[in-house]
């Protein structure tokens, strides 16, 4: 079976014509629109809902169908917007209401994708062909679904759940038939993205950020990565006689692949994605000390990559992000303290752990979960475990791991960081924990006239020599101006040493958190700077 013949047999059945209460003409559809109320997102995502699932099983001409979808488009966008941005400060799990409110977005995206399809099958000819006068709006169509359906396969990765059945298989659907057509890289208008691309960028781009592996990154990060990829896929190739970049499926419901093991390889004909030619600038950007990647020689602003993100996106192309270490499979048990109070409070910290704890709920009273472990290395585990909604969860959290025990008073805490998260099933949640180091210590800096906590330890990685502390993003103003800082051991292994005389710099950005480390003798600027990687 073709992809036409596919794209045909998973439209809905249209045998009615629209209900009483749905706009009827492309000015009603405007004036619908106009008159949402902003401040009542959730009553206007029903009633957007509802109508396009009108409109998608009314029977109306396709060029008719076209044009109220589009009349719609600016009303789904905002509304869409608006939940994302309640969306951006919440840790998982969600709560059951926010949760139902995301989930009808991607209902949303799905069904307006499948509006634009209607119009791509309608235009066509019984066999697919598609006449010359109906070329620019099978073109139009067929853009704005594969865009949609990107846009719903983003919003499942702000979730942290995989994207929903159906909607990988009718995105390469679509794409296929664009490519067979031959009209998959003639360049088509969106004015209300403000930009020309082609099909084929725009289902680049929903292939790009998946092989970007957007679980490794937090929410803020994703939307940033999301704007990103719009011109980034324009520095890529995609065809099918390229020899060389990953192999996108076709027929199947399934993306290029988030992880390496996901990817396929082989040498025989198929649609590929070379991201070599991006790969290098971004290389040699970096290496020129670069902070920001942007987009050269396009028009119209464009999100410039931040190079922190940047290098992960490049681990994630190379297969770096795997761990490196041999995994070796485990099913035993670790019990799990999360977030940065969470772990003061399991050192029995708990006079300290309102004002250090990045929760509200869980800095009040310790709460230690119980995982299960899938798998682990030298370097970390894969673990499994329904999160509690007093417990935020979120990548980059810092998180206390440690042996089951009977008496708390012998229990050992080891120091690690959440580098990716996935729901598996259900509401299991799936995360890969970096292990930081096997002890640590939990410690006050003297910096002004404040202290500021932290967690003091030895680095497991080899490319780290010098002790590091985990603290508090809002810890940054106190440190920025100081010179020498002071540490006093409040409780953990008091073996691991802060060289005197040293002032501190900058190594990575950990959700709320900063990792720093004592800068070296020669470097005196007494600021708090980014280390060079």
């Amino acid at each position: 079976m073709g992809a036409f013949e596919r794209l045909r047999g998973t439209l809905p059945p249209r045998d009615k014509s629209l209900s009483g209460s749905s706009p009827r003409s492309v000015r009603a559809a405007r004036q619908f629109i106009a008159d949402l109320p902003p401040a009542d997102p959730v009553r206007n995502l029903e009633r957007l809902t509802d109508l396009v699932d009108d409109l998608n099983r009314s029977r109306m001409s396709s060029g008719r169908r076209f044009a109220m979808l589009e009349a719609l488009r600016p009303g789904v966008r905002a509304v869409v917007e608006t939940v994302e941005k309640q969306l951006l400060n919440a840790g998982l799990p969600l709560p059951p209401v926010r949760l139902s409110l995301a989930q009808k977005v991607l209902e949303l995206q799905g069904a307006f994708a499948m509006g634009f399809q209607e119009v791509v099958v309608d235009a066509s000819g019984r066999n697919g062909l598609i006449p010359w006068w109906r070329k620019r709006r099978v073109r139009s169509a067929l853009h704005r679904a594969i865009h949609h359906r990107g846009l719903a396969l983003a919003g499942a990765y702000l979730l942290y759940r995989l994207p929903r059945p159906g909607e990988w298989a009718s995105l390469h659907d679509l794409a296929h038939f664009a490519f067979a057509r031959g009209i998959a890289e003639q360049p088509v208008d969106d004015p209300l993205e403000r930009r020309r691309s082609s099909i084929a960028q725009a289902y680049g781009e929903a292939a790009l950020l998946a092989l970007c592996n957007p679980y490794r990154f937090g929410r803020r990060e994703q939307l940033q990565l999301r704007r990103a990829v719009s011109w980034m896929i324009q520095e890529c190739r995609m065809g099918t006689r390229l020899r060389e970049g990953f192999r996108v499926p076709e027929g199947e419901d399934r993306g290029p692949g988030y992880l390496p093991e996901e990817r396929e390889q082989g040498p025989e004909p198929a649609l590929r994605l070379d991201l070599a030619p991006l790969a290098a600038r971004i290389e040699s950007e970096l290496a020129a000390g670069a902070d920001f990647i942007e987009a050269k020689g396009l028009r119209g602003g464009r999100e410039p990559l931040p190079k922190h993100l940047a290098r992960r996106c490049l681990q994630s192309w190379r297969g770096e992000a795997a761990r490196v270490r041999q995994r070796l499979p485990a099913m035993h048990r670790l019990d799990l303290a999360v977030g940065f109070g969470q772990i003061r409070l399991a050192l029995g910290l708990e006079e300290r752990a309102s004002a250090s704890g990045n929760q509200q709920a869980s800095a009040v009273r310790l709460v230690i979960a119980p995982t299960e472990v899938r798998d682990q290395s030298l370097g970390g585990y894969l673990i499994r475990w329904t999160p509690r909604e007093s417990l935020k969860v979120r990548v980059g959290e810092v998180v206390g791991l440690a042996l089951p025990v009977e008496d708390e008073r012998d229990r050992e805490w080891m120091l690690g960081v959440i580098r990716w998260m996935r729901f598996a099933q259900g509401e299991q949640l799936e995360c890969g924990v970096e292990l930081l180091a096997h002890r640590f210590s939990a410690v006050a800096i003297e910096a002004r006239d404040a202290a500021v906590p932290g967690l003091l330890y030895a680095p497991l990685r080899q490319d780290a020599s010098a002790p590091q502390l985990v603290v508090p993003a809002s810890g940054e103003s106190l440190l920025a101006d100081r010179g020498e800082i002071q540490l006093r051991i409040e409780r953990g292994a008091s073996e691991i040493g802060w060289p005197p005389g040293h002032r501190v710099r900058l190594v990575e950005v950990l959700a709320d958190y900063l990792v720093l480390e004592p800068m070296p003798a020669a470097q005196t600027t007494g600021q708090l700077v980014q280390a060079a990687a």
